[in-house]
């Protein structure tokens, strides 16, 4: 190292002015006294009035600093006086005994480097955990000299608020001091780090907050490797507000609503005249032009101006302020994690912060200022939407109630001397007067340390009978002596819309009594107080890692990779081959995913080594990618014979499908990470088996597999090619393939390959079997998921997914500025209709419009998100009792359409009294009368049933009935059956005659029904709530 990293504090000493203590204990116990001022305990030198005019005869413009140059001022008053640094000279002997020795030893602090690979160090006192490093890697210094690696581990950067995590640390011996990584640094922590000539910072990505800064030192940017409790304070630092504690400019930066430092600074150095109001402009709307606010301001002398129509910019002032306030609104909320139903709170604290803020419009003073003639009072200001505890002595019911409760800041109110807080156990507001704030909570953000630092503010005074096991130490109980002892004036309301804090299935711990809402433990077992609020939860293990360096320090996946390479091993998947000229190669990645079972438990870990395909090149490594898969028709038709029979459903998993497939091109890859050939590391992977991640790998497995299981006794479904049956004697094996999962049922089932138990669990399906026999099917957690997703999971629910009689056009509304957000929604919304009839006519609608979709489109999306959140619990139920047969309904909506005037198609099948198939689709052309639109529908159901009795028939499941077909319009179903109307149709395709054929072969019956009673009525048009 070319540079020292032993340096002296720049500055050292915060003046504050003290009383005199008496004479000294020694020195001859001498005085001094003053000769500008004549007051004892200072000197002429050190006199606060030494350049003041009116003790001074020399002007203080005309004084010259010996140490800037600068005139005002003279060297003892000079902002560099103790900068030693700046003055290019080392500190007296004198002060350096007064000043605290700085962390800048080579163990104490870490070193910025943006051209260090990964982070060193070399001690490892430094890391939190390590493991011997067992390569032979070397790291490379300026020199060219290679540094050995001892050990690989972990390590942190504390900061105020949390911490930053060190991964891929390495120990390295032959170095000085500690180097961090600034890639691996804001990579890891999702964070950028911004330098210049002064100082540093480190700014979160995601929220923008500045989680560390500091300054340069001789060139050097210096992290400390553990932040000190009492560090010392700069100049620069001391402008600061002193409201009976010394508070920072960063705190009053997010409690004035994160204005400017500008607005900041003139803020905390003062705090608006009387007028009455000449104009008022605004842009026309209902409530400002009824006839009793017009009588209003002609009473007042007020002229009222209006915009005119669609020029927003003749009332630019209200609508610049505007958006400033829901911008405030809109960081209180982010900052506080608090949900949306609190925005007129938050709306309500922006415009009290706002008003009581400089403006340069208004030459740098507030407009609270301009009309009271007085600066406002700031020092109560604290943080929106953190904790505070309000006195609740005067409301009590009976003495042994908690004197306080843990509630929620929410500003001021207009007429009350008071603070508003939100009781999130009670879902009530609070107004008192005296309360205690913590600021450093936010109880939105951290509900499980929210409540558990109630216990630090229960008053010592307050009675608990706690079980003589118990014991909780006097350290717990926290004093507070500015806590008010006179009766607080306080009243309760309820909000429009209370909901609670945490979700339902969270513990119960928010909505019990104080002296329950924490877990009291006994005496031996008690942790520190310390230790109470600062716990951390190691969640390392239960997170998927993105790189193979991250992984490979977590033993449970160390053993997921090497089943991986062992399952490739054994099927001969690839052989070593030196790398052939001019060939394509292929790279590999690991690719780590926890499989979990329906109720959010880990099941297992599973690495899965995958070729990245995206180099492959068509017709040189590749030919044919088409897949089957199976129809979800197919999978509701099963599971409904499954219920009806009694059958066993079994789920199966095939390790490593793709594995199986044969490849008939050549296709070569490199090795995987972390298990070359040390022999031959420059070979590659000629690969003799499909592999994850190639394009043609799940053609190639399907081959494969469909290929293998007629020796087993199986033969294919002639309508559905991922269908399987096996008929022996009197037994049937049904057998359902969607890629490398498989749901195996009848009457003699058997197992394949591993056997995960009977089916709970499938493509998303949670399968739960009830005591008499039937089935019920939801995709709750599936929903849930999408609902998280799309930022709605509090969100307030609906009784239905679409308005009726609502028609939207495609070009209504602003287009999307991320229209990619509204497509995957809109796509998981698609595979939710699997197990929801009830969304397929919404979701349908929304789908037209993935093309350009625009706001008010997304509102419709919204619309359905809500619906969901209040039927989460909605699901299919097959019942076990009942008759094998089939009827269907159908429906259509004449041109619904209003932009194509097309109609809608609606139709569902019934197995039984079990749903097993349904669509709502607009039809491909426009229909001329609802008769055809009708007749339209009737066709496609038709075409349905009969390729629904086509699978029934490879199952060798017969009908003793023909099916049913309901329709509620007469003429299509007299077309359907009377060849005398055949001239009205004649414009219609051929292919919609087969209807005609088919009733007359009585393959089907048709049958009028009731609009009333139609069931596809659902599926066509947006309907009523119940």
């Amino acid at each position: 190292m070319t540079k020292s990293l032993y340096f002296f504090l720049t500055k050292l000493m915060v003046y504050k002015p003290t009383k005199f203590q008496g004479p000294p204990k020694s020195g001859g116990g001498v005085v001094p006294e003053c000769q500008i001022c004549s007051k004892c305990g200072h000197t002429t030198v050190n006199c606060y009035f030494r350049n003041s005019n009116t003790s001074s005869p020399v002007s203080s413009s005309t004084i010259e600093c010996q140490i800037c140059g600068k005139k005002g001022h003279g060297a003892l008053d000079c902002y560099h006086h103790s900068n030693y640094v700046y003055q290019g000279s080392p500190p007296p002997a004198s002060l350096t005994a007064l000043a605290a020795q700085a962390s800048f030893s080579p163990d104490a602090v870490w070193i910025a480097d943006s051209g260090a690979s990964h982070h060193m160090v070399p001690h490892m006192t430094t890391m939190d955990s390590a493991s011997p490093c067992t390569s032979f890697d070397q790291v490379r210094v300026g020199n060219g000299e290679g540094l050995r690696i001892d050990h690989i581990g972990s390590s942190h950067i504390p900061t105020t608020t949390s911490s930053l995590s060190l991964s891929s640390v390495f120990h390295i011996p032959q170095l000085t001091a500690n180097l961090l990584s600034v890639y691996h640094l804001c990579r890891d922590n999702n964070c950028r780090m911004i330098f210049d000539q002064f100082g540093f910072s480190i700014q979160d990505k995601v929220t923008n907050r500045v989680l560390f800064h500091g300054k340069s030192d001789h060139g050097l940017y210096l992290i400390p490797c553990f932040i000190p409790s009492s560090t010392h304070v700069d100049n620069k630092q001391l402008k600061m507000a002193f409201l009976r504690q010394q508070i920072h400019s960063s705190l009053w930066h997010r409690r004035l609503g994160h204005p400017t430092n500008e607005v900041v600074q003139l803020m905390l150095r003062e705090a608006q005249l009387p007028a009455s109001v000449k104009y008022f402009q605004s842009d026309g709307g209902g409530e400002y032009m009824s006839h009793q606010f017009q009588d209003f301001l002609s009473t007042h002398g007020i002229v009222n101006q209006i915009s005119c129509p669609y020029t927003l910019q003749q009332n630019g002032l209200a609508e610049r302020k505007n958006r400033h306030f829901v911008e405030t609104a809109i960081t209180f909320l982010t900052e506080a994690s608090m949900p949306d139903k609190f925005w007129f709170h938050a709306m309500a604290h922006s415009a009290y912060l706002i008003n009581r803020m400089p403006s340069k419009v208004l030459a740098n003073k507030s407009p609270y200022f301009w009309l009271m003639q007085k600066l406002p009072d700031i020092g109560y200001l604290r943080l929106f939407g953190t904790a505070v505890y309000p006195c609740l002595r005067g409301t009590n019911s009976h003495k042994l109630q908690p004197r306080t409760a843990a509630c929620v800041f929410m500003g001021y109110l207009m007429g009350y001397k008071g603070v508003l807080c939100y009781n999130c156990s009670t879902q009530r507001f609070v107004i008192s007067r005296h309360v205690i704030h913590d600021e450093s909570v936010y109880p939105f953000k951290h509900p499980s340390t929210f409540h558990s630092n109630i216990l630090s503010y229960v008053s010592p005074s307050l009675s608990i009978n706690l079980p003589s096991t118990l014991v909780l130490s006097s350290e717990t109980l926290v004093s507070h002596a500015n806590h008010p002892s006179s009766s607080p004036s306080r009243r309760e309301f309820s909000p429009a819309a209370p909901s609670p804090l945490v979700p339902p299935d969270a513990s119960s711990s928010s909505v019990q009594p104080l002296a329950d809402s924490f877990p009291v433990s006994s005496e031996e077992h008690m942790p520190p107080i310390d230790h109470c609020f600062t716990s951390m939860h190691d969640s390392t293990t239960l997170d998927e890692p993105s790189t193979f360096r991250v992984a490979s320090f977590s033993p449970a996946w160390i053993k997921a990779m090497e089943e991986e390479i062992s399952a490739l091993t054994m099927q001969g998947t690839w052989c070593l081959v030196p790398r052939p000229a001019n060939t394509n190669i292929v790279g590999s990645k690991w690719i780590y995913k926890i499989k979990r079972n329906s109720d959010g438990t880990v099941s297992r870990y599973k690495a899965r080594l995958v070729a990245q395909g995206f180099s492959q090149e068509a017709g040189f490594d590749y030919d044919e990618t088409f897949s089957p898969v199976v129809r979800h028709t197919t999978v509701r038709l099963i599971l409904s014979l499954a219920s009806i029979n009694g059958w066993s459903l079994r789920q199966l998993d095939v390790k490593n499908a793709f594995l199986h497939g044969d490849l008939d091109e050549e296709v070569y890859m490199k090795q995987p990470q972390g298990f070359e050939d040390s022999s031959h590391p420059e070979y590659v992977c000629k690969l003799q088996k499909s592999l994850y991640g190639l394009k043609q790998a799940p053609r190639a497995w399907n081959a494969k597999f469909t290929g293998y299981l007629p020796s087993l006794g199986f033969k294919m479904s002639h309508s559905d090619p991922s269908l399987f049956v096996k008929i022996s004697d009197s037994a049937i094996v049904v057998l359902l393939l969607y890629v490398d999962d498989i749901i195996l049922t009848g009457s003699n089932s058997h197992v394949i390959q591993e056997d995960l138990g009977p089916l709970t669990f499938f493509l998303g399906l949670q399968i739960s079997y009830k005591s008499n026999g039937d089935l019920f099917i939801s995709q709750q957690k599936y929903a849930k998921d999408l609902l998280v997703k799309a930022g709605m999971e509090s969100c307030r629910s609906c009784p239905t997914p679409s308005k009726p009689h609502t028609q939207v056009l495609p070009t209504d509304g602003e287009p999307l500025k991320e229209p990619s957000i509204y497509r995957s929604i809109v796509g998981a919304l698609q595979y939710l209709t699997f197990t929801r009839p009830d969304l397929a006519y919404s979701v349908n609608t929304v789908c037209q419009f993935m093309n350009n979709p625009t706001e008010v489109h997304f509102q419709l999306v919204k619309r359905i998100l809500r619906y969901i959140q209040g039927t989460l619990h909605y699901g299919l139920t097959y019942s076990s009792s009942v008759p094998v047969s089939l009827s269907a309904y159908s429906d259509a909506d004449w041109a619904g359409d209003i932009t194509t005037r097309r109609s809608t198609t609606g139709f569902v099948v019934f197995l039984g009294s079990n749903p097993i198939s349904w669509q709502s689709k607009k039809q491909g052309s426009v229909s001329r009368s609802s008769t055809e639109a009708e007749y339209r529908a009737l066709a496609n159901a038709s075409a349905e049933v009969a390729w629904i009795r086509q699978i029934l028939a490879d199952l060798h499941v017969f009908l003793s009935e023909s099916p049913l077909l309901f329709c509620d319009n007469m003429s299509a179903l007299a077309l359907s059956s009377n060849p005398v109307f055949h001239s009205r149709i004649k414009h219609l395709d051929v292919d919609f005659h087969f209807v005609r054929e088919r009733v007359q072969r009585k393959d089907f019956l048709v049958q009028y029904i009731p609009t009333d009673d139609q069931v596809a009525d659902i599926l066509t048009k947006g309907l009523h709530s119940p």
